[in-house]
């Protein structure tokens, strides 16, 4: 008679599905004994942890047993030897007593961290004496290495147990519908985990998953309860970097790189009321790109924006502070750069935050986020829940609007479909609001509707995408100028970073490769000028914190562009190993642990500034310093 043993695809599916619910017994251990820091879990809180312990479960699961489900699944007769299954057996056994390890470590060791597990604290325990530091654990939490014994327990009885035996004559007789079945199950089994280890979303258009993901499953503070291990180790895998200490003394630092910010009692400019706030940042749209921002550029393809800029004030010396798209959302709402590391990548990400967004929430104001992308890109709204974004919109929400034929087959909805969707999403959101504009057609492969490569012949066909994004901004605000909360919006525009298909050497190295635009353009009060003053992302919440007039503190590494009295212009980047600061004219560079060095921007005699590289030297002490203890809040 025919049993389940007999068939190596349901063995093989048992045996996953026994991993399944080991992680989920490990995960329900956890919240119980830890549920006092936890705080209170509603019943209307378990589908959502449920879902979310399943996807980051899977990619635990996934990460660690890739070489386990390819022998297994092998289309090849010889898999069901004795000798062969003995080895998957052994196989399934050890990668996932392995992996249960930092699972069940994950229950104790939370009270002391608050966070789970990851590959920072490995660096801690081998500092401090790796071999004693687990037996000091294992004798003081004894009960962890029964819990962890008795998983992989059922480890061996559920592999023992379901254990493939082929039948003699199989169902399928017929040697080729047998591979071709067996080719197929193979198949499907690499879908399901690339997909898996993406958290189950579209490949295109989406980092693999990340620790500050599970805010998009649970609300903030059960993030540790549905994410699991070994997931959180592998995921913030980095090279170690030991926190650099120039200064004993911390009051020093604060007052060289000052992170608490109040409002400026008198700002250069005054908004009356509370306006509306419009970010809209620009993928790719470095200075390098843009006409008015680059006389080499032969012509320009950017009109709109050019147009737009010349009405607005604009800021002509301005960097971003970080390396890919991932970084403009922590820069511009909370003042974080990310230097050596993506910060949203790091597991001190997941952390309280007071940033500005969250202020403005506070004062009444509605706060969106609106990109056409997938939810789960970039960990966009991931962070924005963290960081007081109380409503994001993305692809999903478009497509149960207008429908899936706007998708451009990789990244999201095409720019000039999904921005005026926005116009009228806003129209129908009560003042004051501040929403958050990402958009996505500029980026590579550069696709634009086919019904408007006509219009746009540039040769490159990253200029083609970007005059179509330009093209996509004007339609933009000129359906927006229509609406009755144009007139009383402040808009912020700038670029998430610069790309390396820009027009001029300038562009192509340091500070260049890091120009952007930043412009605030408030048609009411017709705000306008140039401003060649060092401007640089992290500053925009510290500055529009004085104009809009936030009269609570909030943290931020930046500065209030418009108040010389705390310190001096200047901008900060990590680029090729060093640590780049920008002062006037004069480019200070060091790799953390050596002095800096110096080189004028402009080929001119190199003057150093002491007091330049005494306040470089404290900003990377801050950031690390306040990295390493999650510490983002006004205190």
């Amino acid at each position: 008679m025919y049993k389940i043993r007999n068939n190596n695809f349901f063995i093989f599916l048992l045996r996953l599905g026994a991993l399944y619910l080991l992680f989920l017994l490990c995960r329900v251990v956890f919240a119980v004994h830890n549920l006092p820091l936890l705080g209170a879990i509603h019943w209307s809180d378990i589908p959502s942890l449920l879902h979310g312990g399943f996807v980051f479960d899977s990619v635990s699961i996934l990460y660690g047993n890739i070489p386990f489900i390819v022998f297994s699944l092998l289309p090849f007769n010889f898999i069901g030897r004795q000798g062969y299954q003995r080895m998957l057996i052994w196989l399934f056994v050890i990668v996932n007593a392995i992996a249960l390890i930092p699972n069940v470590a994950d229950i104790y060791y939370f009270p002391f961290k608050l966070g789970r597990l990851a590959s920072d604290d490995w660096h801690y325990a081998a500092e401090s004496g790796l071999g004693r530091l687990i037996w000091t654990d294992v004798a003081q939490y004894w009960w962890g290495a029964v819990i962890w014994a008795v998983l992989v327990a059922a480890l061996v009885v559920v592999a023992r147990k379901f254990r493939y035996k082929p039948q003699r004559f199989p169902l399928v007789a017929q040697p080729v519908a047998r591979y071709a079945i067996r080719f197929i199950i193979l198949a499907l089994a690499a879908l399901y985990a690339g997909s898996g280890v993406r958290g189950f979303v579209s490949w295109w258009g989406t980092f693999p998953i990340a620790m500050n993901d599970a805010t998009l499953f649970v609300r903030p503070e059960l993030s540790s309860v549905a994410l699991s291990n070994p997931f959180c180790i592998i995921r913030t895998l980095q090279e170690k970097y030991d926190n650099p200490v120039y200064f004993d003394d911390q009051a020093q630092v604060d007052s060289l790189a000052p992170c608490v910010h109040l409002p400026a009692p008198h700002p250069k400019i005054a908004l009356q009321g509370h306006p509306n706030v419009v970010f809209l940042i620009l993928e790719s749209f470095g200075s390098g790109n843009i006409g008015l921002l680059n006389p080499e550029a032969d012509q320009s393809v950017t009109p709109n924006l050019d147009s737009l800029m010349r009405r607005s004030y604009l800021f002509t010396n301005a960097f971003h502070n970080g390396h890919r798209s991932i970084d403009a959302l922590p820069s511009v709402w909370a003042s974080i750069p990310s230097l050596r590391n993506q910060f949203l990548t790091l597991p001190q990400a997941i952390a309280e935050y007071y940033p500005l967004t969250a202020a403005l929430r506070d004062m009444g104001y509605t706060t969106q986020f609106y990109h056409g992308g997938a939810k789960e890109t970039m960990s966009f709204a991931a962070f924005g829940r963290m960081a007081g974004v109380e409503h994001c919109y993305s692809r999903d929400d478009y497509e149960q609007v207008r429908g899936s034929g706007d998708f451009d087959g990789t990244w999201g909805i095409y720019d000039d479909k999904f921005l005026p969707y926005v116009v009228d999403m806003l129209d129908g959101t009560p003042p004051p609001f501040c929403a958050t504009i990402f958009t996505l057609s500029s980026h590579i492969p550069f696709a634009i509707p086919k019904e408007m490569k006509e219009r746009f012949k540039q040769v490159r066909p990253e200029d083609r995408a970007m005059a179509y994004s330009d093209y996509a901004i004007g339609k933009f605000f000129e359906k927006a100028s229509r609406s009755p909360w144009f007139d009383s919006t402040l808009f912020v525009l700038t670029a998430d970073h610069n790309s390396s298909w820009a027009v001029g050497e300038k562009f192509r190295k340091v500070p260049g490769l890091f120009s952007i635009p930043i412009a605030f353009y408030y048609p009411k009060a017709g705000l306008q000028g140039r401003d060649s003053t060092i401007m640089q992302h992290i500053n925009i919440a510290p500055t529009l914190q004085s104009m809009l007039g936030v009269n609570k503190p909030i943290f931020g590494m930046g500065r209030d562009q418009f108040n010389d009295s705390i310190t001096p212009p200047y901008a900060i980047f990590f680029h090729n190993g060093m640590f780049n600061y920008l002062s006037d004219s004069t480019l200070y560079q060091s790799d953390g642990y050596s002095e800096p060095t110096a080189q004028n921007c402009f080929g001119g005699e190199i003057h150093i500034d002491s007091l330049a590289v005494v306040r470089m030297k404290a900003f990377i002490q801050q950031y690390y310093g306040r990295v390493a203890e999650k510490d983002y809040l006004a205190k």
